[in-house]
C-alpha cells in the first residue's frame, strides 16, 4: 500500500459592511487547516 498525505492551511478574512451584521462588520476571519490522503495498492510502471 503507498499512500501521500498533502497538508496546508488556509487563511480568510472579509467584512460585512452592513449595520445588520452588528460587531460581525468590522475585518475579521478564520483559519482552516486541510489535509488530503492518497492511496494505490502498487505503483504504475514508472514509479508512480
Amino acid at each position: 500500500m503507498f499512500t501521500l498525505t498533502v497538508r496546508d492551511h488556509v487563511m480568510l478574512a472579509h467584512s460585512l459592511p452592513v449595520p445588520f451584521f452588528g460587531p460581525a462588520q468590522g475585518l475579521h476571519g478564520v483559519t482552516y487547516v486541510v489535509e488530503a490522503t492518497f492511496e494505490r495498492p502498487d505503483l504504475d510502471e514508472h514509479g508512480w
